[in-house]
């Protein structure tokens, strides 16, 4: 999977730009972006994506439910919803576009 991010976000009234391609299965995606946010590296992977699932609600007022399943089928299930809601791109890589 291969995906274009762009977001914008506020913290203490500073405007930061986040933008970046990520490639790979849903779960080192998320993890990349995990480990590109700001304190991603210090926050385990469920409340990384508890985090997120809250802010798109407060944000955009979507509802995206994450079930208990394992971490690779809840990111895809993260990724899918945000693909749906159009906040991110999915891109063809290489391969899906050789295959056309």
């Amino acid at each position: 999977m291969r995906i274009s991010y762009s977001g914008r976000t506020i913290y203490d009234n500073l405007f930061l730009a986040l933008n970046g391609i990520y490639d790979g299965t849903a779960i080192q995606i998320v993890l990349a972006m995990k480990r590109s946010s700001v304190f991603g590296e210090d926050v385990a992977f469920a409340y990384y994506l508890q985090f997120q699932v809250e802010r798109l609600q407060r944000l955009h007022g979507i509802t995206v439910a994450i079930p208990e399943m394992r971490p690779e089928e809840q990111a895809a299930t993260f990724l899918s919803a945000l693909i749906a809601h159009g906040l991110v791109i999915q891109l063809m890589n290489d391969h899906e576009r050789d295959m056309r």
